[in-house]
């Protein structure tokens, strides 16, 4: 499900969880609860709530204009079984910092994706609006994949800091590409 969010008074308040959410926010702000911890979201932001998180709308302001889609975690699994975009460090990072800040260029730029989902979800008569719909949100998580990955190379720290950290997160990236191929603790261990 996708929905354009232009009237708070609109939103179900109610606590969701077993869906994978992604919330973008293109003007205004909103609060939210994810796992009782409260975070505000303002223009050019967004909010990646997996599945096994607990979260609800608390309150927003009278100019928010917000899009949100609701994946069931087996489509996304089937979205992600051949190539995820996302590194390992982005998810378990994400546990910790589920919302990000946009530049506005990236904001822009996740606008016109969640509109041209939208736009999916409303022709009813293209022949192929199911492998539409596929490839608009492909598109819509490569970009939030390239926003994370531009970023991390640069600033970002997901989980804490030091040496420890910065193996382990190699390490599950190399995990991540050569699981299918690599089994041994020697090719882990060099790289």
């Amino acid at each position: 499900a996708i929905l354009e969010i232009n009237d708070y008074s609109r939103i179900n308040t109610e606590t969701c969880m077993g869906f994978h959410t992604i919330l973008y926010i293109e003007r205004g702000s909103l609060t939210l609860d994810i796992d009782r911890h409260k975070y505000t979201m303002s223009s050019y932001s967004y909010a990646d709530i997996m599945g096994t998180r607990e979260f609800h709308f608390i309150e927003a302001t009278p100019d928010i204009h917000a899009f949100i889609i609701i994946l069931t975690e087996s489509y996304m699994a089937d979205l992600m079984k051949d190539k995820p975009p996302f590194p390992l460090s982005y998810i378990i990072g994400n546990e910790t910092k589920p919302i990000r800040e946009l530049t506005m260029q990236q904001g822009e730029l996740l606008n016109v994706r969640f509109k041209s989902i939208c736009q999916q979800f409303t022709d009813i008569k293209h022949y192929f609006k199911v492998d539409m719909i596929k490839c608009t949100i492909w598109m819509l998580l490569m970009d939030i994949a390239n926003f994370y990955l531009s970023k991390v190379g640069n600033t970002d720290t997901i989980i804490g800091d030091g040496r420890k950290h910065e193996l382990f997160m190699k390490f599950m990236d190399l995990v991540s590409l050569h699981a299918k191929n690599e089994h041994s603790v020697v090719f882990y261990a060099s790289a």
